[in-house]
């Protein structure tokens, strides 16, 4: 809400890095105090480059046209595209993993989803691939629901 006072011109921005931290916070606990905050930004990059790659048109139809999937990465660029997007995704939800276990073996941070799972994990017999991307998948799916509520009070006139 301060920086809604403050800056109230960037309001999109405020709320975009507010939804990220509640849900930064609750899976990481970790804080994005800040729409800059390297995490924050780190997510919607990656976000951002699924969604493109999602959108339709953007890749061929390998699964309605499976010969596809055998073309030679020259003949195939989407493929470069793709395996860049998931080495970015699959290296930030890690080095989060990470981040979240370092704070959790040090005694530092508050308690959060990734606490329970880290500590359940041979239990739950997932290493930490799947931990990653359960995670990662928590953070930026409900990002868009949480989100446009309070985008569209603000857009919708009733501020």
């Amino acid at each position: 809400m301060f920086q809604l006072l403050q800056d109230p011109e960037g309001y999109y921005d405020h709320i975009r890095r507010y939804t990220t931290a509640v849900i930064l916070a609750s899976v990481y606990g970790q804080r994005g105090a800040r729409f800059d905050s390297p995490n924050v930004q780190a997510l919607y990059h990656a976000q951002d480059q699924f969604t493109a790659i999602l959108e339709q048109g953007a890749t061929p139809p390998v699964d309605t046209f499976p010969f596809l999937k055998m073309l030679p990465d020259f003949l195939a660029p989407w493929k470069k595209w793709a395996k860049a997007v998931r080495n970015e995704q699959r290296n930030l939800y890690l080095s989060l993993v990470r981040e979240t276990r370092e704070r959790m073996v040090a005694g530092k941070g508050p308690a959060c989803f990734l606490h329970s799972m880290l500590k359940d994990q041979e239990k739950n017999d997932m290493d930490d691939e799947h931990i990653a991307y359960l995670a990662g998948n928590l953070v930026t799916t409900p990002g868009l629901p949480v989100r446009m509520p309070f985008l569209t009070s603000i857009d919708g006139g009733w501020f």
